[in-house]
């Protein structure tokens, strides 16, 4: 089993868009507004695959999603499984030292 960091990419938080903004277009961020949102989680899986899958199971609000005919909500992007948006890098539990490993802070 290995740990994995998950984090939003720097590029992606710095875009203006929102996460009502088209996911194809240069500006979307599903980070925006930053409320009811994760942005980051270590998690412990065999491989990146499925370190994003759990991430994408255990997110905020970042996804989008429209919805159908009968008001069903449909996902239609997470960003959490898509390595153009967010960081999955492996850590190594023998070289760590002291400190603090995550601190995700948001204030309001």
């Amino acid at each position: 089993m290995k740990l994995y960091l998950l984090t939003p990419k720097n590029e992606i938080l710095n875009r203006q868009g929102n996460d009502k903004s088209e996911v194809d277009s240069e500006c979307y961020n599903p980070w925006r507004p930053w409320y009811d949102k994760v942005f980051g989680m270590i998690v412990a899986a065999d491989d990146e695959e499925r370190a994003r899958l759990i991430a994408s199971k255990n997110k905020g609000q970042e996804e989008n999603f429209e919805y159908d005919d009968d008001f069903n909500e449909k996902v239609i992007f997470n960003p959490w499984l898509d390595s153009d948006f967010t960081n999955c890098q492996e850590l190594d539990p023998n070289h760590f030292e002291e400190g603090l490993i995550l601190r995700d802070f948001r204030s309001a």
